[in-house]
């Protein structure tokens, strides 16, 4: 019998790979700070060395494996630091999320909301273990980010998703159960009621009752800290970015990797772990078995990241006038005097959210916001309408705002800042 012609792939794909070590991180079946031989990962995966690496590197880029050149990879151990500010980050995207999707909500949204209830939400045990296997991440608040349907909501959450499941599966037997039964029901029943004040109020009472005690389980396994490390895949990355954001590299325009390497005098590993990179943040974007190329842009998709940005910025703000509400008034104060010299709004803003973030103290939150704003600086590169879309008196107003700690209105007046009307932008071009 002749061999079959039709192919079978018997090594995971890239997806499929990048899951299952995933999975093997939260799990604990790779312990927070075990080192990784690639020879065991190679075989215990049934992949190839070329694979593992990029999927290595895509675990990376969410935080769960630490690589020390020519020394070791380790699975990244359990941080307070790193998980309190983390936390504090999903603690305002599903806020976002819950803001706004509950208005959204249909019937079917509703109907699945019920069944969460009906089987995750039956008991204690229950809700225990709806923390445990993760399942209240999409069967309760994925509801509401299905419905908002923002990809670059769904961008961060596949950022910060991963410690936030590795972190439930180590302290749910510790949680306060009846607590999170509680909390949990409160925000379905808030839901299917369309009270999107008591969904909110339901999930900021969760926080508080759970953050504690996963501190306290994290704080048990804490190691001592380690410098970061700089790759040469970082250097490219970041090459490769500052060459897009500054027009180098046009939407559209083809990234060949012999091309890149010969440019950067680098190997091949590098820049395709660069590209992997950039891909994961929306830079660039490649089709299966076709080069990478710049990724185009579309006003919807500058809409999506100017929102996703807005809920980063609105956590930084709410930090800088809580910590030093003197330096907050003076930096609103200097864009101000900016518009009054005749700055153009986008540069009076931009330079105002990159004081606040400077002084930001939770690292995550500075990480992602990089991520967030590169997309939305690379937009504007490209399209002049964005700044005349930009209301100048929103700016001047939270001024005025911050001054007299009115927390609440600064932070509306920023999440309309940070939405744009679609309709009021152009369509930037494409290379050739």
């Amino acid at each position: 019998m002749p061999i079959p012609r039709t192919s079978v792939d018997l090594t995971p794909s890239h997806d499929a790979l990048y899951e299952q070590i995933l999975a093997a991180i939260i799990g604990g079946e790779l312990a927070p700070g075990a080192r990784l031989a690639e020879p065991e990962l190679v075989e215990r995966f049934a992949t190839s060395r070329a694979l593992l690496r990029e999927a290595l590197h895509r675990v990376a880029a969410v935080g769960l494996v630490e690589v020390t050149p020519r020394q070791h990879t380790q699975v990244t151990p359990l941080r307070v630091a790193t998980t309190q500010e983390a936390l504090a980050v999903v603690q305002a995207i599903v806020a976002q999320g819950i803001s706004e999707g509950v208005p959204l909500l249909t019937d079917a949204d509703r109907s699945r909301l019920v069944a969460y209830r009906g089987t995750a939400l039956r008991d204690e045990a229950s809700a225990r273990e709806s923390v445990r296997t993760n399942a209240v991440i999409d069967g309760l608040y994925g509801v509401f980010f299905d419905r908002v349907a923002n990809p670059e909501y769904e961008r961060l959450r596949g950022w910060l998703n991963p410690t936030l499941m590795r972190v439930h599966a180590f302290y749910a037997d510790e949680i306060d159960a009846t607590a999170s039964l509680a909390h949990q029901r409160a925000v379905v029943d808030a839901a299917l009621a369309g009270d999107v004040t008591g969904a909110l109020a339901a999930w900021e009472a969760n926080g508080r009752s759970n953050l504690p005690a996963s501190l306290e389980v994290v704080s048990r396994r804490e190691p001592p800290p380690s410098p970061p490390t700089l790759l040469l895949r970082d250097r490219v990355a970041d090459l490769i970015q500052r060459s897009i954001l500054d027009g180098t590299l046009v939407p559209g325009e083809t990234l060949h990797e012999s091309a890149l390497m010969e440019w950067m005098n680098v190997s091949r590993t590098p820049v395709r772990e660069a590209l992997a990179r950039l891909i994961a943040r929306g830079l660039v974007e490649q089709a299966y078995h076709r080069p990478a190329r710049v990724a185009t842009l579309d006003p919807v998709a500058f809409q999506h990241a100017m929102r996703a940005t807005g809920v980063l910025r609105r956590l930084v703000l709410r930090e800088g006038v809580t910590t030093d509400p003197a330096h907050a008034a003076s930096v609103t104060a200097d864009a101000v005097a900016a518009l009054d010299r005749g700055v153009p709004v986008l540069e009076a803003a931009t330079t105002l959210a990159d004081q606040f973030e400077e002084r930001s103290s939770n690292a995550v939150l500075r990480e992602l916001l990089g991520r967030t704003t590169a997309r939305v600086r690379w937009y504007t590169l490209h399209d002049p309408a964005v700044s005349a879309a930009l209301d100048a008196g929103l700016v001047r107003a939270l001024h005025a705002a911050v001054v007299v700690g009115d927390l609440d209105t600064a932070d509306a007046l920023l999440d309309r800042l940070y939405t744009v009307d679609e309709h009021a932008l152009t369509q930037p071009q494409e290379s050739a």
